[in-house]
């Protein structure tokens, strides 16, 4: 059994000013976490959360997140920190601008993740890559602590890296900690209905412009569609509302890569989603990472030549064969 948990524990027994730090672009797994450790551990200490990004209207449901602040912000607060634990980040640049002039202020690191790739940091770093969702490592090291607050932040940080438990991450082992989540207060379907079946009007006006992108290659096997500035403007959307749109893609019967280009400034954000290849290894190759059915990178590239680097490396990848169990 792993020693991690153990630890960290021990390391937030020993610390009172405690800072917490979610991913940028932050998602339900990183939110999740964030949020459940804060519960966790405000009683008595002086608990800091942080992410580089502003929460998601999305994500504004779950008990806490108006006591999130920017990078930016808590670097404005002065003082050390005796801890800092890091969740779902699987390198130093995932923090965001600003994360590591954060982490120079505290005596100790430790990081909680589950990808598979990237660069770890920490001390401990606690990587488990067969975990569905952080959320599920998280559970481990707050057994016996579960409020309902905590049990509805992990949840949600659960059931959003594995889609509903519709995707192939989802093991045993995540349907039980769900189950013992749901008795401790979590409300799958409350939780459901605000994740998977609320969306604001600007967000379906920005997907109805997106699907008029949507192209598949001759075979049917890569398909992609664009997100541009001018979209964003068009819809009155913002930068959030883009979310989960690259699985419109993934549903096409026959697409193995679905891609999703989302033009952002002077740079590039790239999706990728695959039912049966590792696009880990693939987003590895642009300088990014994630899992090996859903990842992503960012290109310093115009729009169109990112995506002329980005389908050619693809193509030939689905026809290298690159899968993965």
């Amino acid at each position: 059994m792993s020693t991690y948990p153990q630890q960290i524990r021990e390391l937030m027994d020993r610390s009172m000013r405690i800072l917490l730090l979610a991913h940028h672009n932050p998602d339900g797994d990183t939110l999740g976490c964030l949020l459940a450790l804060g519960h966790y551990l405000a009683p008595g200490r002086q608990v800091t959360m942080v992410c580089a990004d502003p929460v998601p209207d999305l994500y504004k449901f779950l008990p806490g997140w108006d006591r999130v602040l920017t990078n930016q912000e808590a670097l404005a607060l002065p003082g050390e920190y005796q801890l800092a634990i890091a969740v779902d980040a699987s390198d130093l640049g995932r923090l965001g601008t600003g994360g590591e002039e954060l982490l120079a202020r505290c005596h100790r690191v430790a990081s909680i993740d589950h990808h598979a790739t990237g660069e770890a940091f920490g001390d401990p770093a606690w990587i488990d890559p067969e975990a569905a969702a952080t959320g599920e490592l998280v559970y481990e090291l707050l057994l016996g602590a579960i409020t309902p607050e905590i049990a509805t932040a992990l949840y949600t940080a659960i059931v959003t890296d594995c889609g509903s438990f519709r995707y192939a991450n989802t093991t045993a082992r995540t349907l039980a900690i769900a189950s013992k989540l749901v008795e401790a207060g979590a409300d799958p379907h409350g939780i459901a209905t605000v994740v998977f079946e609320t969306r604001s009007l600007a967000s379906l006006r920005l997907l109805e412009q997106a699907l008029a992108t949507l192209q598949v290659t001759d075979d049917g096997k890569l398909g992609w569609m664009d997100l541009t500035e001018e979209m964003f403007q068009k819809a009155q959307a913002d930068d959030t509302q883009g979310e989960g749109f690259v699985n419109y893609v993934r549903m096409i019967r026959g697409v193995r890569i679905a891609i999703l280009f989302r033009e952002n400034s002077q740079k590039v954000r790239v999706s990728f989603r695959s039912q049966d290849l590792d696009v880990g290894k693939l987003a590895a190759s642009f300088g990014g990472g994630g899992h090996m059915r859903a990842s992503g990178c960012e290109l310093p590239l115009p729009l169109a030549t990112a995506k002329e680097k980005v389908l050619a490396t693809a193509q030939s990848f689905i026809e290298g064969g690159h899968g993965g169990t």
